[in-house]
């Protein structure tokens, strides 16, 4: 049986960035992907199809990654393609992402490929999980929190999973709350359901501190994870994953 969710760290779903990215350069002092051997890098490679587009992205560290991050830039004489194209390169602070944006009818595998100097060549294939679309509720749906809510989608996949979760338009406001536990859908990774084509959030489930209407939306997300080089070091992890997003008015 073929699970296309498995729980990610924290780290993974920081990873996730959409929208445009802004290309930089690299510290001087950071090192790169020469002055390591291909069994002490470790990578983590993500495909993310939003609906519109896929976002391919990739970064590079020394070690395992369970301490301090190392990240790793690629050297001038080895080369990195993504999907066949070259990437852009992206300081985010204790990461460089190498990324690139592609079409949706793209082929449902994604190469990654690093030819190193001296080194065997490293690459990683990411397999997409089938697509879906989100049928209920509808895409600006004012929402009764006071009422059960049943999110609808199709198709499915026997046996898989998919991750709910709730945010709001600004950051990581408090108009919409949830408590911990199975309905506690305002979390970075969401609750894992099955993947069967529905799932009711209870009324009551979803609240608020503010007596009003709260504009906030729900993720659906289906992931994948794809083997990861048994020759490189522990740490990183190969994955895709489907997002659907819904917008909706969540009123008492």
């Amino acid at each position: 049986m073929t699970r296309f969710f498995s729980t990610a760290s924290p780290v993974a779903f920081g990873v996730l960035a959409f929208g445009v990215l802004a290309s930089t350069g690299c510290d001087q002092e950071t090192a790169d992907t020469c002055s390591v051997s291909n069994d002490a890098l470790s990578l983590v490679a993500i495909v993310v199809d939003n609906g519109v587009k896929l976002r391919a992205e990739i970064d590079f560290e020394s070690g395992d990654r369970t301490g301090l991050p190392n990240p790793l830039q690629v050297c001038d004489s080895e080369t990195l393609t993504i999907g066949g194209e070259s990437p852009t390169v992206t300081e985010k602070g204790d990461r460089i992402v190498y990324s690139v944006t592609l079409p949706l009818d793209t082929p449902p595998e994604v190469a990654f490929v690093l030819e190193r100097n001296g080194e065997d060549e490293v690459e990683v294939r990411v397999s997409r999980p089938p697509s879906f679309s989100v049928t209920a509720p509808d895409d600006g749906q004012t929402v009764p929190r006071s009422e059960d809510l049943t999110l609808m989608w199709s198709p499915t996949v026997e046996g898989s999973e998919m991750l709910v979760s709730v945010e709001e338009d600004v950051g990581y406001g408090l108009c919409v709350v949830t408590q911990e536990g199975e309905h506690h859908y305002k979390t970075r990774v969401g609750v894992p359901v099955p993947d069967s084509g529905q799932w009711t959030i209870p009324a009551g489930a979803v609240t608020s501190e503010t007596p009003g209407p709260c504009a906030a939306f729900y993720n659906l997300r289906r992931v994948l994870r794809s083997p990861y080089p048994a020759d490189l070091a522990e740490g990183g992890f190969v994955e895709a994953r489907v997002l659907r997003t819904v917008e909706i008015e969540s009123v008492p």
